[in-house]
């Protein structure tokens, strides 16, 4: 029980930080996570061919790098399809991502109508 609550306690701002960089970044999350990823097959495989003793103690870190890595990679995908998929997820991840890149939300001059009321509200991002 400890080592699945200490994995957690490791785990979980490795998948927080997954989604903001997928968000934010998404090629940058693509390109390192597909590199990590060939490192750890790679790394396996020489183990494997090598037979030696790191193989039989770097077996469970292995292993839990592998489950990040898929993990990270599944935030990812599901990350591209609601943005494909989901107008509102869209928009939040474009704000999200202007907002962590140095942006602000101005608000400009509503458009009113005959009776005074809000037809439109638009707002423009600047440094």
């Amino acid at each position: 029980m400890f080592r699945f609550s200490l994995a957690t306690l490791i785990a979980l701002p490795i998948v927080v930080a997954s989604f903001d960089l997928a968000v934010v970044h998404p090629v940058v999350a693509t390109v390192l996570y597909f590199s990590l990823a060939a490192v750890l097959v790679l790394y396996g495989l020489t183990a494997k061919a090598a037979g030696t003793r790191l193989d039989v103690e770097s077996r469970p870190g292995l292993v839990y790098g592998v489950g990040c890595l898929i993990a990270c990679v599944v935030i990812l995908l599901c990350v591209r399809t609601l943005q494909m998929s989901s107008w509102r997820f869209r928009e939040w991840t474009t704000q999200h991502r202007l907002k962590r890149t140095g942006y602000k939300m101005v608000l400009e001059e509503p458009t009113y109508g005959k009776n005074g009321q809000v037809i439109s509200q638009r707002y423009r991002w600047e440094r």
